[in-house]
């Protein structure tokens, strides 16, 4: 895109009848999407990279496409993402991981037995939510929300802690979620994320994950995909209120229309992105032999 709001498309046209590859090309020249199209000119010529590298020396030729500043050329112009259970995943399942951290602290535990008990205590849990709340306090009642789920799950049934200093192991286990090491990325995240980049669309996330979530982004390594990353602690909302997608949409001045949300969850994620306006993809759902990012590209192709 130069000074005037135009973006400049470069094409390399070849003879042969080898697809040709279109860059677009940004601010100080540097390239922001492409993809490969049909050659319009089909021979018997073979050749072995019909850019750059084709003997018949490919015509450079500079096409000119105004659109509106600070908007995408495409219908669709950014994509979030669900956290849990759509970009990442734990590492290790609960009961191993709280077991081998309680055992350092002098506890030995079963680690199925108390896997099911963090799944009993979550499960009888109210909603991780706080309406009204300051912001600056979020993070103080969301660690606290998280002490009572663990101290729940490690009570035994005579009502009977059995940690000399539980505050101790407490820190160190929430210390744990919250870095990179408890987690990893899903399988189709990686090539989903670059999907978006590639496409040359915005990326980001929304999510109910707590306020540790930045650090384990910037651990996984998809932090710098993020251009947005909204989470209750961050901006006082949570899923499944539509105002959530709203001021997504709204930090990067974009409408509805122009939003896709993947995600998971049928109420959390894909309902109440679709309330809100927006495109969804359920990650679960599509042939098995489609991959998210060929899906996300697929959407991009239909709204483009």
């Amino acid at each position: 895109m130069d000074g005037t709001g135009t973006r400049r498309r470069v094409e390399w046209l070849c003879p042969g009848n080898r697809p040709r590859l279109v860059r677009f090309r940004g601010p100080g020249g540097h390239r922001s999407g492409r993809r490969r199209i049909p050659c319009p000119r089909p021979g018997p010529a073979s050749h072995p990279d019909c850019f750059g590298a084709c003997p018949d020396k490919p015509k450079r030729i500079g096409l000119a496409e105004p659109i509106p500043a600070g908007r995408s050329p495409l219908k669709l112009a950014a994509v979030f993402f669900d956290v849990t259970g759509t970009l990442i995943e734990l590492a290790e399942a609960v009961g191993p991981t709280y077991a081998r951290i309680a055992a350092r602290h002098g506890i030995e535990v079963e680690p199925g037995r108390i896997g099911l008990a963090f799944e009993r205590a979550l499960e009888q849990a109210k909603p991780r939510l706080f309406p009204g709340l300051p912001r600056a306090q979020i993070p103080v009642a969301e660690r606290g929300w998280w002490r009572e789920r663990v101290l729940e799950t490690f009570t035994d049934e005579d009502g009977t802690l059995p940690f000399a200093n539980f505050d101790a192991f407490f820190s160190e286990l929430f210390d744990f979620y919250g870095g990179g090491g408890a987690w990893r990325l899903r399988g189709h995240a990686l090539p989903a994320l670059l999907a978006v980049r590639r496409l040359g669309l915005s990326s980001g996330v929304i999510s109910n994950f707590d306020f540790r979530l930045p650090g384990v982004l910037q651990d996984l390594e998809i932090q710098g995909f993020m251009e947005a990353v909204l989470f209750p602690a961050r901006s006082s909302l949570a899923k499944p209120s539509a105002k959530i997608f709203q001021a997504a949409q709204a930090e990067l001045n974009l409408s509805a229309s122009q939003c896709a949300y993947v995600g998971h969850h049928p109420t959390l994620d894909l309902a109440s992105a679709q309330a809100a306006g927006w495109h969804a993809l359920d990650i679960n759902s599509g042939p098995a032999s489609q991959s998210l990012s060929a899906r996300i590209e697929g959407l991009a192709r239909l709204l483009g």
